[in-house]
């Protein structure tokens, strides 16, 4: 909420298509119109019912989507999907992500969760990107290594069984990549990059651009920019929280 002001600028200053917030820290009585007062962007948030954490992903009124329900089991998951729909009929589906950073029993049930959510509503027939923050610093995506824990393993081997890159090959907080860009798909990755933070955040925020489809590619061409989307993190909010 200390950051509308800077929100604010990225959704109406830049000229992105999707923006998705990690960390919100959002509950029940922060109105959407709050957060976009301009009304040009769909919103779709999944608040933490006690305080902290939460998503957020904001997604231009111009394109197509349909919010995904991914049901009761998987209430407690910090978790929006949703698919873009195109003129051509292609899908792409899209997760956003928080995982709190801890490692005890609760935190591997959630993981489980996570894994079981992602098993179940990531399928064949489209094109499915995973961001967000996954808290698992100790993960080489590069070697495909991780440490002992069950946590960092249990990712890294659904993630590569499952056919799914990691993208993000920067910092996102201090030395540590916390923030993920995942695809089944890897052509769909045109570029990404590390930006500045958001406000105080101690998180970098890291743009990525997508090829969609051959029709939207060959508008990208046409236009000479690809599809923007940016992934921003509101971390340590419980520093920053709300007043």
């Amino acid at each position: 909420m200390n950051k509308l002001h800077e929100l604010h600028s990225v959704l109406y200053n830049e000229n992105f298509d999707m923006v998705f917030v990690t960390e919100t820290w959002l509950y029940t009585d922060v109105s959407s119109g709050l957060l976009d007062p301009k009304s040009r962007y769909v919103i779709l948030r999944k608040d933490r019912s006690s305080k902290g954490g939460g998503v957020c992903a904001f997604v231009k009124r111009s394109i197509n989507i349909v919010a995904i329900d991914i049901g009761t089991a998987f209430s407690t998951l910090e978790l929006v999907c949703y698919d873009v729909m195109f003129s051509s009929y292609d899908k792409l589906r899209l997760f956003l992500v928080y995982r709190p950073p801890y490692y005890d029993n609760i935190a591997n049930h959630y993981l489980q969760s996570l894994i079981k959510c992602f098993t179940q509503f990531t399928t064949s027939s489209q094109t499915n990107v995973i961001v967000g923050d996954f808290n698992c610093p100790g993960i080489n995506w590069d070697s495909f290594t991780s440490p002992s824990d069950n946590i960092s393993n249990s990712l890294l081997t659904y993630m590569v069984e499952s056919g799914f890159q990691q993208f993000v090959n920067f910092a996102t907080r201090n030395s540590n990549i916390l923030d993920l860009v995942f695809t089944d798909d890897e052509q769909i990755i045109h570029s990404i990059t590390q930006a500045p933070p958001l406000g105080h955040s101690d998180h970098a925020a890291v743009e990525f651009s997508l090829v969609c489809s051959p029709t939207d590619l060959a508008s990208s061409r046409h236009k000479n920019t690809p599809q923007s989307l940016k992934n921003l993190d509101w971390s340590n909010a419980n520093f920053y929280g709300i007043q």
